[in-house]
């Protein structure tokens, strides 16, 4: 999280009006008040704002222009693989198994990289609405033909079919 306020101070500088909403709970609350207290310290007050939990992660999704996953380490990217079904354009660490999911280099960049973070945000942002709506329903798209349930049950069909049908040794 202090990689992503670190970028927000940076997207500022382009983009004074970047409103960061970040979701979540704060497992660690001495962490939490350093990121709380980053935020003061680099005057982003009006710009990122601490939202918690939320019941209704659909809804913050939609309410976003840009998602964006700042993570260290991922095994299979929920965030970013639900942020595409809702039609959202995404930028990503490239960690676990988050390139794969997304497939986009553009909108991957390297961990614990504010700068190269803040660079993807704002190419994002200089995009029209439109463009960013399209590459959105890319991802939309994407998700839905690689982690619909369908899929899945459909996957797991055939690997039990095949080792039902498999000729014993």
């Amino acid at each position: 999280m202090l990689g992503l306020i670190a970028a927000v101070a940076r997207v500022r500088l382009a983009l004074p009006d970047i409103l960061c909403r970040i979701y979540g709970p704060v497992d660690d609350p001495h962490y939490g008040e350093r990121c709380r207290a980053t935020v003061g310290a680099l005057g982003l007050e009006r710009n990122v704002v601490f939202e918690g939990t939320t019941s209704d992660p659909a809804q913050a999704y939609q309410d976003s222009d840009v998602v964006v996953l700042c993570s260290v380490s991922e095994g299979f990217p929920y965030t970013v693989v639900e942020a595409m079904c809702s039609g959202r354009p995404v930028v990503a660490t490239a960690v676990g198994g988050v390139p794969e999911a997304l497939n986009l280099p553009q909108l991957l960049v390297e961990p614990q990289n504010p700068q190269a973070l803040a660079n993807a945000v704002i190419a994002l942002f200089r995009q029209t609405s439109a463009e960013r709506a399209a590459i959105g329903e890319d991802l939309r798209e994407r998700a839905v033909r690689l982690f619909s349930q369908q899929r899945f049950l459909e996957e797991y069909r055939s690997l039990y079919m095949g080792v039902v049908h498999e000729p014993a040794a």
